[in-house]
C-alpha cells in the first residue's frame, strides 16, 4: 500500500525553499520506481500569505532538461502564492496548523522551515510540537541555537518528529552523528571544524591569489554562498551557532554568549554603512590587509581558515572561532571552495572521526531536507532497483 509524505514548506520562496520544490516535483515520484513514498506539497508559504490544498501544488511536468531552472521554479511558486495565496490572518503561522486540523490532517503533515526568522518560527516550532502530531524539519538555526535550552530539549525530545541535519554543513552527518554519539555515551572530547561554506570558499580563494577579498566576497554573494546579506557570515554568529547546537546535542545548556567569536573582519568600522551594496564597495580597504596576511602565511608555509572548536573536559564546555594560520598538514588545511570538514574525538574515537561535505548552496541544503524526511516516512519501501 502506497503511503505519501504530506509536506508544507515554509519559506517557500527563498533559495532553499524553491530549491525543495524544485527537487520533489523532479525526483519524488512512485512512476520513477525508485520507492513507494511519494512527497506530497499540500501547502507554501512566504512571510505574507499561504496557499494550500490536500490534492496537492504542482507547478509544471519537470523532467531532466529542467534540472537546473531554479530561478524559473522560484517565480513560478511566487506567481501562485500572489494569484492564489491567502494573507496570515492574526494567528500568523498557527493558522497553517488551523488549516491541517480543520481538513483532518493533524499527524500526517511535515512543515518544512526553509527560513532564517527567529522568534515568530520558534515559536510555531513548539506549536507543532507540543499541540499537534505533525513533525517539523528545519535547516533554519535560530530556532534550536537562539531559544533557551527548555526549548531546545522540548522541540528535539522526539528524534522521529524534529529533523535539523541542514543547521549545520548543508544536511552533512554532522547533528545526526553528534546525537548518536550522545546516546550512545561515547564521551566527546573535543571538536574542531571549518564549519562556514561561504568562509571556506573566500579563504580557499585568497590563497588562490586571483583575486582580492572585496572581488571575492561579492562573486561569493552573487553566487549564492553566502547569506543575502555577507555580513551575517563575515561576523562569525552563523558559525557561533552551529557550534552551539552541537554543544546542545551533547546536553550542554549554552547559549551564543558562551561562544568566543573573532569576527572574519572588524565589523565595527563598517556600523554606519547601511545596504549590502554600500558595504562591498566598503570592503576594498581590507584587501590590502588580506594580501599581507596571504603574503605571510604562504612564507612561513601556512594556510589560512575560520575555525571554530569545542573542548570538554568533564562537565565543563569551551567554544571558541576565529581565522587560524595552520600548517599545511593539518586536515582542516586541505578542505577547498566551500567544502566542511569537522574532527571528532571521542573515547571511543580517539584518533578522530571526521566528516567532510559541502557545506553551502540551496542544492544541497534542499536535498539534506529531503534525507531529513526519509526517517519521518510511516511505511518507507523501496521501489524496484534499477540500473
Amino acid at each position: 500500500m502506497m503511503s505519501t509524505q504530506n509536506v508544507f514548506i515554509i519559506g517557500a520562496t527563498g533559495n532553499v525553499g524553491s530549491e525543495l520544490f524544485h527537487q520533489i516535483e523532479l525526483f519524488d515520484k512512485p512512476e520513477l520506481g525508485k520507492h513507494q513514498n511519494p512527497t506530497r506539497i499540500i501547502g507554501i508559504a512566504d512571510s505574507q500569505s499561504y496557499f494550500f490544498t490536500e490534492a496537492g501544488i504542482h507547478v509544471a511536468n519537470l523532467d531532466s532538461t529542467t534540472l537546473n531552472s531554479h530561478d524559473w521554479m522560484c517565480k513560478r511558486i511566487k506567481g501562485l502564492l500572489m494569484c492564489q495565496g491567502k494573507p496570515f490572518g492574526n494567528s500568523g503561522l498557527e493558522e497553517l496548523l488551523h488549516q491541517v486540523r480543520f481538513n483532518g490532517l493533524d499527524g500526517e503533515v511535515i512543515f518544512i522551515d526553509a527560513t532564517t526568522g527567529g522568534q515568530e518560527l520558534l515559536e510555531f516550532h513548539k506549536a507543532v510540537i507540543k499541540t499537534s502530531a505533525n513533525s517539523i524539519v528545519t535547516a533554519n538555526k535560530n530556532p534550536v541555537a537562539l531559544s533557551t535550552m527548555d526549548d531546545f530539549q522540548t522541540l528535539t525530545a522526539d528524534r522521529h518528529r524534529y529533523g535539523m541535519r541542514s543547521t549545520i554543513m548543508a544536511g552533512a552527518d554532522t547533528v545526526v552523528d553528534i546525537m548518536d554519539f550522545y546516546d550512545t555515551s561515547d564521551h566527546i572530547e573535543s571538536i574542531e571544524g571549518c564549519f562556514s561554506g561561504s568562509l571556506g570558499y573566500i579563504c580557499s580563494m585568497l590563497e588562490d591569489g586571483d583575486a582580492v577579498f572585496s572581488q571575492i566576497l561579492r562573486e561569493a554573494l552573487e553566487d549564492g554562498l553566502t547569506e543575502p546579506d555577507p555580513r551575517d557570515d563575515l561576523n562569525g554568529l552563523d558559525v557561533a551557532r552551529k557550534l552551539v547546537i552541537i554543544a546542545r546535542c551533547l546536553n550542554f545548556p549554552v547559549c551564543i554568549e558562551d561562544v568566543s567569536v573573532n569576527s572574519f573582519i572588524d565589523l565595527e568600522k563598517y556600523e554606519s554603512v547601511r545596504s549590502v551594496e554600500e558595504f562591498l564597495e566598503a570592503t576594498k580597504q581590507e584587501d590590502e590587509y588580506f594580501a599581507n596576511l596571504l603574503t605571510s602565511a604562504r612564507n612561513d608555509g601556512k594556510k589560512l581558515r575560520y575555525v571554530g572548536r569545542i573542548k570538554i573536559e568533564e562537565k565543563n564546555i569551551k567554544m571558541s572561532l576565529g581565522l587560524e594560520l595552520l600548517d599545511p598538514d593539518s586536515s582542516l588545511a586541505t578542505l577547498r571552495g566551500a567544502k566542511n570538514k569537522i574532527t571528532i574525538f571521542s573515547a571511543i574515537h580517539r584518533n578522530g572521526y571526521m566528516i567532510e561535505a559541502d557545506g553551502a548552496g540551496a542544492e544541497v541544503t534542499a536535498n539534506g531536507i529531503r534525507r531529513d524526511l526519509l526517517p519521518m516516512l510511516q511505511h518507507r519501501r523501496c521501489g524496484m532497483y534499477s540500473i
